[in-house]
């Protein structure tokens, strides 16, 4: 995904006449393939029953992952935006703010969110107050109070919800 970023960016970059190569950058950052093709007709298309049930978990895990990937590319694109000439900013908010804050403290919160409810499904199923058609209403709230930590704490709501699902599971 980072080669394609790149990639994409100085193509972006070479097309458009008078585009600076930070915003280029940053459109290539929305318009990059976050899942490969390939990935999704060996998970679930016609060749899915020669594939190894860990091996087609590993590349749905992969692909899920790669679309809160996008993510730090976005605000790197952007700090190169609106901080041209402080290259020792650009690195400090990138690195501290989007890399360890808003992506992995997102992962974390979200494996705490779904550890917690699964550790909750296991309690009320031993009580026996829950039934198998509760689940749905239980994944509902699961996912908004994901959404909705990660934006109150201001961290990436999509990988925070991906991290809670792998929890849960």
């Amino acid at each position: 995904m980072t080669f394609g970023w790149l990639i994409i960016g100085l193509f972006v970059w070479i097309i458009i006449p008078g585009l600076n190569f930070s915003h280029s950058l940053l459109v290539a950052a929305c318009i990059t393939a976050t899942d490969p093709i390939l990935a999704q007709s060996v998970v679930s298309g016609k060749f899915a029953q020669r594939v190894p049930g860990h091996l087609r978990n590993l590349l749905s895990a992969e692909s899920g992952c790669n679309d809160g990937l996008a993510f730090p590319f976005i605000y790197l694109s952007l700090d190169l935006i609106m901080h041209p000439k402080h290259g020792g900013e650009i690195v400090k908010d990138w690195i501290c703010i989007t890399l360890l804050w808003e992506c992995l403290f997102g992962c974390i919160l979200g494996c705490v969110i779904g550890y917690c409810g699964r550790r909750a499904i296991r309690f009320a199923e031993d009580l026996k107050i829950i039934d198998r058609e509760s689940f749905l209403a239980f994944y509902v709230v699961l996912t908004f109070m994901c959404a909705g930590f990660g934006s109150i704490l201001g961290v990436d709501d999509l990988l925070t919800s991906f991290s809670a699902g792998a929890a849960f599971a």
